[in-house]
Parts: structure tokens; sequence; C-alpha cells
């Protein structure tokens, strides 16, 4: 995709805005059983708002609300035989609003005549579920779920260019990717934004590949782990692709200093029963390159594509869905004259490249009584290359190093979930992935060389069974995940979640079990035959808090404990543990997996509804992150930042003209981190060397505090016809240079600190028709 295709997208917005005339805006949804997926008949939807609207659901649990002026509000589900759920809705012209609401079956009690919703956002606890809406209000997400996430208590990035994730302690690492409901390869581009060396990561990067204008909702699960999640030691991200307008088609045109995005929706056939929805996108910065402005040292570009196609089946309300989507990213530093140099990579040349994609198909089909079979099968890859290579003088020896991964991943599942009763429910199933992984890695550096060179391929195996049971007040839910991998290696992790409904606005809860993780292949490869080393990774796990909710907040308090065994750990005395890995290839033959991990803490958060104008998110978290190797002394992690306090709040204002509806809104955030750990660097040694040395004591330092202060401005004006929306976000307003790393610079002969991202204004231009 060039930058010609794009500039005649944009050509084709200008005349689409004068041509094409829409119907006023609209708000449907379905409404359904949480467990059997069948839709609720005859329930009552209500929207509280500019207008009160009200409407019911047709057999098949659909719904839909027409004339809707342009605004917020709050959309409630009531029915009968279930509990009452509600959600933030944002309605603007241009843009039909579509929802979806699983409503859990309600356990009649005599002595209890009030109805309770669910805590706001909550599906269990320890989980967030993150509507697309709320993550592009929020300041400096660039659009990002995961990176919207480091705004509630207990996750922070590693750094600020990318959204590599720290969850409670955790390595990014222990994180599992989800599409749809099955595994999937790293999705983002520039895996190697902001790392140490320059090489890529397993689980993050500096732009999410799916857009947002493609996303549903983002399932974010780091408590509570439901049977059907295996396979990660730290949190599970489960996103959702949303289907397209079902009555007409819609166009949405974005451009941004992060990227051009073009998105377009709608039916497929006279019978409105198959919908698709498709998004480009083009870095801005690349775009602009191409057509020769100069940005500088480094030269960065990415490109992607991503599409759902969904179709509704059989007379139960079935649904097939096909989709996909492929990026591509890399960036360029070339080395420069040497009478410009001013620290060592200024004599390299880094040429990084990265190519990622997805294909996968989803069935979804009700059964008879109050069952759903569901299926679907993926492939995934991701395919980076590294190339760099320094100018020798007399003073400085040439380093060279090349590294090239490749990795492949079908993922596949079939499961069944039903109701026995309105008090037990069940979900039984099996997936199946087979993993594929190729990695080169040669490196030439003044005083070693290294070279690996290998493919492996294993097949994961997860049956995994879960049963619910709900009465009264108390509820209880029992999970079994069994894990086995055709290089003999095997894992079975039992959950158990139990409630109890205190009063009426109080939930208090215990959640805990085992998850087992197979090794990220840039440690496994390090394995010799005959080492011993067990390439699942498990962590046992356990959370009690207390959900609080009234009116428009919600209060959560909870307190965990996990404890990691059969950890990949040095043998020959340097104190490398895997649960510090988070990037690049780990040659080291003389690992065992006799290591063990420690991560508690106490985390509070409180949260108040978008309503009356304003909202707020607010947080903190006390933890501690520890490890051990073979002389059982206990040692910080990379990640132990010991505590948190997060703020993010907003308010709009709103006026309605006799033609259009107008809005401003301002958005804040600020973050007070306690600084990530760092090791002491030998300076005799680097100097000696030529690269950076470290001294024995492993994360023995902690970088100083990290403070930041996000912004975002925005400006809304919806027509009859099209929404316009003009928004400035912030990232780092104070300027504020907050560490990122140390290391020597072998060009000034000393130790220098690297900072992280400063002041970054993002101006974004959007229109929704």
């Amino acid at each position: 995709m060039n930058h010609k295709l794009f500039i005649g997208l944009l050509f084709l917005l200008t005349g689409a805005l004068s041509s094409f005339a829409q119907s006023p805006s609209s708000v449907s949804g379905t409404v359904r059983d949480n467990v059997s997926r069948k839709g609720v008949e005859g329930a009552t939807v209500i929207l509280l708002g500019a207008d009160s609207l009200r409407t019911s659901t047709s057999p098949n649990g659909q719904f839909r609300i027409d004339s809707v002026k342009p605004g917020r509000y709050i959309c409630t589900v009531h029915s009968l035989g279930y509990e009452t759920d509600r959600q933030e809705v944002l309605v603007i012209s241009g843009k039909s609003t579509v929802l979806e609401f699983n409503l859990p079956e309600k356990i009649t009690q005599l002595e209890t005549a009030e109805v309770q919703s669910r805590p706001i956002n909550t599906q269990d606890p320890g989980s967030i579920s993150l509507p697309i809406e709320k993550v592009m209000r929020m300041p400096a997400n660039f659009f990002d779920p995961v990176r919207m996430l480091s705004s509630y208590p207990g996750v922070v990035t590693t750094n600020d260019q990318a959204n590599n994730i720290v969850v409670k302690g955790n390595s990014p690492t222990g994180l599992l990717w989800r599409l749809n409901g099955m595994d999937i390869v790293n999705p983002n581009h520039l895996a190697n934004a902001g790392t140490f060396n320059d090489k890529p990561t397993a689980n993050g990067g500096g732009v999410n590949i799916l857009s947002a204008q493609m996303l549903d909702r983002t399932d974010f699960y780091s408590g509570n782990m439901p049977a059907r999640y295996g396979n990660l030691t730290s949190a599970a991200l489960d996103m959702t692709l949303r289907n397209g307008n079902a009555t007409r088609r819609e166009y949405t045109a974005q451009a941004s200093l992060l990227g051009l995005d073009f998105a377009a929706e709608g039916p497929m056939g006279k019978k409105q029963r198959t919908t698709y929805v498709a998004n480009a996108r083009y870095s801005t910065v690349g775009l602009l390159s191409q057509m020769g402005v100069d940005f500088g040292d480094e030269k960065i570009d990415f490109k992607d594509f991503s599409f759902n196609i969904n179709s509704e089946i059989g007379k139960r309300g079935g649904k097939l869905s096909f989709f996909g989507f492929g990026g591509m990213s890399g960036n360029k530093f070339y080395a420069k004259d040497q009478s410009e140099w001013e620290v060592d990579k200024d004599r390299f040349t880094i040429i990084y490249d990265n190519t990622t994609y997805a294909v996968g198909t989803r069935l979804d089909l009700p059964l008879k009584k109050s069952y759903t079979f569901s299926t679907g099968v993926t492939f995934s890859r991701n395919d980076q290359h590294r190339q760099a290579s320094s100018i020798v003088t007399a003073d400085l020896p040439g380093q060279n190093s090349t590294l090239h991964t490749d990795r492949k991943l079908v993922s596949g599942f079939a499961s069944i979930t039903g109701k026995w009763s309105p008090k037990l429910s069940s979900e039984f199933g099996v997936m199946v992935n087979y993993d594929n992984n190729h990695i080169l890695d040669d490196e030439l550096l003044p005083t070693s060389t290294s070279h690996v060179e290998d493919t492996r391929s294993y097949v994961l195996l997860q049956p995994y069974g879960q049963l619910s049971f709900r009465t009264g007040k108390f509820s209880a839910v029992g999970g079994l995940r069994y894990m086995y991998t055709t290089t003999d290696q095997s894992a079975l992790d039992p959950r158990l979640n139990l409630q109890y409904q205190f009063t009426p606005t109080t939930n208090v809860y215990v959640t805990g079990g085992v998850a087992s993780q197979v090794m990220a292949p840039g440690l496994y490869f390090a394995r010799p035959s005959n080492s011993g080393f067990n390439t699942m990774l498990r962590k046992q796990f356990v959370e009690a808090g207390v959900i609080n909710q009234f009116q428009n907040w919600k209060l959560n308090t909870s307190v965990y404990y996990h404890f990691y065994g059969n950890v990949p750990v040095s043998t020959n005395g340097d104190n490398f543990s895997a649960l510090n890995y988070i990037e690049g290839i780990v040659t080291n033959p003389n690992l065992s997996s006799v290591g063990t991990g420690t991560n508690r803490g106490i985390a509070l958060q409180a949260e108040r509804s978008f309503v009356d104008g304003y909202y707020l998110l607010a947080g903190a978290s006390v933890y501690r992150s520890v490890y051990t190797t073979q002389d059982n002394i206990e040692r910080p992690t990379k990640f132990d930042g010991r505590y948190s306090l997060l703020v993010t709040g907003g308010r709009e204002w709103v006026k309605q003209m006799t033609d259009h509806t107008r809005s401003f809104g301002v958005h804040g955030r600020m973050m007070y981190l306690g600084g990530l750990r760092d090791t002491p660097i030998d300076e005799t040694t680097s100097r000696m060397m030529g690269v950076t040395a470290y001294s024995s004591d492993t994360y023995g330092i902690a970088l100083n505090d990290y403070v930041r202060f996000d912004l975002r401005v925005s400006w809304r004006k919806s027509k009859r016809n099209y929404t316009r929306t003009i928004a400035l976000d912030v990232q780092n307003v104070a300027g504020i240079k907050n560490q990122a790393y140390k290391y020597y610079d072998a060009f000034q002969g000393k130790v220098l600190t690297q900072y992280q991202v400063g002041f970054i204004p993002v101006l974004v231009y959007r229109v929704d028709f």
C-alpha cells in the first residue's frame, strides 16, 4: 500500500462528505444470555441522557432505538429472571452505535426484592473490559487499549516508546495475546522500540497493528483466570473485532502524527445477514518521508490492513466470521560522518524490519436447549530481521550483529458452553496450538563472538473444563486446564473463584490456582539436550478483594500473592533468571529450572462512570517482586517498581444547537511510579571490553521515580450526516526527564543515562460519516 493510494483516499473523503446523506443516529444491539449465548426476548432497553428513550428486544434478542441525539448516555437493560446490566454510550452523527449485553441469570430470593447491576466494566474479579470509546478519550494512549491499561493500578509500561506492560511485577513475556478467542503472535509494529540493545521484545511494540477503528472491546484478565485461558504467567489480553453496520455503509477517516486511517463498514448482500468492516493505515512519518520530508537520524515506517466479515447463520442466531490483519514496519538508522559523532550509536548502521499477519475463522452455533458450540482456527506469523554494523577506527573496534526470528503459530479450539439449570452452568473445550520458531543470532563483539541458529517446533494440547455454581448471594467457579507439549512437557492447572454478596452493593471474593507457560523462544533455544531444563514455567496465585458499587462509582480493593516455580536460572553465578527476561536471545547454555520467584502486593482502585459530564479513575498499588537462583538469596527483579499512584479524569461540556451539537473536553492523567531496577555498570571492565559490562550486583539499584503528566484537549461537532473531531494529545506535557537505563558509551568512554521520551504532541483530525 503506497502513499498515492492514501492521497486518493483523502480526495475520496472530501467528495464523500458532501455526497452521502444518511439517517439520524441510532443505537442498536443484542441482549444475550451470558452462558448459552441465546438472545433474550422482551428485555427492556433504556437510554438515559439528553433524552430518555426505551425499547424492548425481539425474539432473537435484538433491539434498535432511532432518532437519538448526539451525546453521552447510560444504556441499561432489564429483563425478568436476569440481572440488570448497564454500559456507557457515546452517540455521534454519521455513526451507528452497536452494543452487546450478556446477562447472567438471576437466582430468585424471596427476601431480596432490590435489583442490582453488576460492577461497571467488570466481568470477573481482576478483569477489565475496555470499550474502544473509552480508549479513544483517554489521554496519550495513541488509540491503543494496551497503553490505556497503564491507567489502572498494578500495570506499568517498561518504556514510553512501546506497550510492553508489567502486570503486578510480572515480566511482559508472561502475557497471552488473543484475537477473537484464539492465540496469536505478538500483534505489534516495531517490537524493538525503546529497548536497551535495540533488539525486539517477545510481547510488545511501538504501535498495535489492530487499529482502534477495528476493535469492539479488549478483555484483560490479571486476577481470576477462567479455565479457557492458558499458556500464560502474567495476564491475558483478549481482543475482539467488531461487526460492521448491518443496515448502511459508514466510513471513518483519521489523520494524526501516528498515522492515516481509513475505515469502511456496511452490509453485504440484500438480506443484510452479512457485514464487513475493514481498515487501512499508513504511518504519517513514513508517508511524508517517502515524499522527501527529513525527520532526522532515524527513519520509521509502518503500514497495516485489517478486516472482519461476519455472517448470521441459522434461525437461532449463529455467527460465522472470517477475519485477519497484516502489517509491515521498520526503522533505519545510518552511520553518521565521523565528524558528527556524539555517542557510540552514531557510528552504527542499524536496519530493522518486521512483517506480522494473521488470518482466521470462527463459528458460534447455538444448539437446542441452552447450549452453544464454538470452534475456530487462526494462522499467524511474526518475521523480524535486524542487522547492525559499525565503522571501525583506530580506537573503536568493529561490532556486527544479525538477528532473525520467524515465528509461525496455528491455534485452533472447540468448546461447548451451556446451562444445566439457573444455578449450574459449564464450559468444556480443547485448544491445540502448533508453534514453529526459527532463530538466527550472530554477534561479533570486541572480545567475543556467538552464533545460534536453529528451528524448533512443538504441538501444545490444552483440554479444559469449568463449572459455575450460583445460589443466592454465593457463587463458585471451578476450572481445570491440562497442558501437554510434544517435547514431553506437561502441567495441570486447577483454578477456583469464590464470591459472596455481603450487601446489595458489596461483593467479597477469593480466587486462586495455577497457570503454566511454555518458555519464550529466546530462552529455550539456549537449552542443551541434557541440561534438565524444563520449558514449562509454573505460577501459583491467590487473590482476595472487595468490590463496592454505589450509584456511578465502583471501588475495588485487592491483595495478591504469586509464587513461581520451574524458573530457568543460570548455574554459572551471574544471577540470571527467566523472570527478568524481556528481549533478545539468551545464549547462556548453563540454565537449569531450579529458580523461584515471588510477587505480592495490594491494589486500590476507584472509578466513576462518565455521567453528568465528567469521569474519574484513580488507583494506587504497593508491591514487591523478587526472585532466587541456586544460592537461594532473594533479589529484586527488574520489574520491582514497589509502588504506583495513578489519577485519570476528564470533563466534557456539550452545547445543543438547532442543526448540530458541539462538545469540548479536557482530559488529564498523572502517573507517579517507583523506578524499575537496573544493574550497576563496571566502568573499568566496560572500558577494557568496549561494551557495557555489569557488576555482579544484579538489579541492585533502582532507577529514579517516574513522574509523567499527560493531557488531551478535544473538540467535537456533530452535524446531521457526519461528525468531526479535533484533538490534541500531549504525552509528558511537563517534559520531565525520566530515566530509562544506563549504559557504557564506548565513544565517550563513560557511563551515560538514557532517558524516556520527552514532550510529544499528537494532533488528531477525525471524520465519521
